[in-house]
């Protein structure tokens, strides 16, 4: 045990340096490539309309955008539209080398332009009830028709944008989805199943073994009623207070499991992503229950860590019908949509909703590029960084000169 608790205790010491980085967070981290693009301005939609789902409701607000023109081949060329979500929108999305999408919009010479998501950054509407992801995807619709679009999108804007892509098929001629979680659910235990698989894919064997014998110390420690053990714990964890309830119980053991989700961790600044989550999609990590290593962390189940948040953080307490509304709407799994492309890889947790080898599209012309040991949203990155392979990309970009291809329908 002995050994197993300082797997665990060193784990947690990593808790406060830990955040959810969006692929800006990445492109900045990533090394330096000479780029002579310039760095497009802040530019403002001054009349986006704040609800499109009330014709009666004239009420406009400023949404935030940015345009690169350096590869634009002019009239007659597309225009690929990198969709943002839980980010503040950075400009050099539409110039990075970094960026896959950068690299096809250079080949087909495509126009580039960023949107940013309402209430992320600047793009801030008067009115919070309105954060809802149709009214987001409705706003893309108003697009001109003399250009071919595709849409690109990875984690949560993967699926604006294949979901964009199958509300409004006659405005875009293709999406690329990466990392697309399409399927809205509360109780998402995959999510720890792809941790695990992760876990063993890097570490093999001894290391999901080790990882899983630590979870079932740390809970047997926790949950012990001698006094000894709860010493042992203090010094080891230092709480700031001691733990006398099941929800303190569940803050712990969802804190432990977070050492081991690698990026996605959410700091306070994106409560308004968690809402957005809660309101409509779910996405409850919820290790308890699960068939794996994390099963054992039973506190943190959807009662403690999920329905009970969800009901103090915000008020909502009719989560299930909400996701279930959402899941009527748009289709999850079965969403029939024609020329999106799915690329997503076994380690990403976020797969566990997505498309993948066993749960194809219902639209014979989508396509599944699903990757062996790749992470969440690799695809996105240019073949310079190598986080994807080759085929991956090739097959990425096949589907997107297919779109290319296609009339534009009116």
């Amino acid at each position: 045990m002995a050994r197993t608790l300082a797997l665990i205790a060193l784990a947690a010491t990593a808790s406060a340096v830990l955040k959810h980085k969006t692929i800006q967070d990445i492109l900045v981290a990533l090394p330096t490539i000479e780029s002579t693009i310039e760095t497009p301005a802040d530019e403002w939609f001054e009349n986006q309309k704040l609800d499109h789902n009330d014709p009666s409701n004239n009420a406009t607000w400023r949404q935030r955008y940015h345009v690169n023109p350096a590869w634009f081949g002019g009239a007659g060329y597309p225009v690929f539209l990198y969709i943002n979500g839980e980010n503040v929108a950075d400009p050099i999305a539409t110039t990075s080398p970094h960026m896959f999408m950068n690299e096809l919009a250079q080949k087909y010479k495509a126009l580039v332009v960023s949107v940013e998501h309402r209430f992320y950054g600047q793009s801030q509407p008067p009115i919070q009830g309105l954060v809802t992801v149709q009214q987001h995807i409705i706003q893309q619709r108003n697009l001109t028709s003399a250009n071919k679009w595709v849409a690109f999108g990875g984690s949560y804007p993967g699926v604006l944008a294949g979901f964009a892509k199958a509300k409004f098929p006659k405005n875009f001629v293709g999406s690329v989805a990466s990392s697309a979680p399409v399927w809205a659910k509360t109780n998402f235990v995959e999510y720890s199943e792809k941790v695990a698989y992760g876990l063993k894919f890097f570490g093999g064997d001894e290391c999901l073994n080790n990882v899983g014998q630590a979870m079932k110390d740390f809970h047997a420690l926790m949950v012990s009623t001698k006094q000894e053990d709860a010493d042992l714990f203090k010094r080891l964890f230092n709480p700031c207070a001691p733990i006398k309830n099941d929800l303190g119980r569940a803050f712990l053991e969802i804190d432990m499991f977070g050492n081991f989700q690698t990026r996605d961790v959410y700091p306070i600044h994106q409560l308004g992503l968690t809402q957005l989550y809660w309101y409509q999609f779910g996405y409850g990590q919820t290790p308890a229950g699960s068939k794996t290593i994390f099963g054992v962390l039973e506190y943190a189940n959807l009662n403690t860590i999920y329905y009970e948040m969800c009901k103090r953080a915000f008020g909502i307490t009719d989560t299930e019908k909400r996701v279930a509304k959402t899941l009527k709407f748009y289709g999850g799994l079965k969403v029939n949509v024609g020329d999106v492309v799915w690329p997503g890889g076994t380690i990403d947790p976020w797969c566990g909703l997505s498309f993948t080898n066993t749960t194809k599209p219902v639209n014979r012309h989508s396509d599944v590029v699903y990757m062996e040991g790749t992470a969440h949203c690799a695809d996105m990155y240019s073949r310079a960084d190598d986080l994807a392979p080759a085929w991956a990309l090739d097959r990425i970009e096949a589907n997107v000169k297919n779109f290319l291809s296609k009339k534009i329908k009116v």
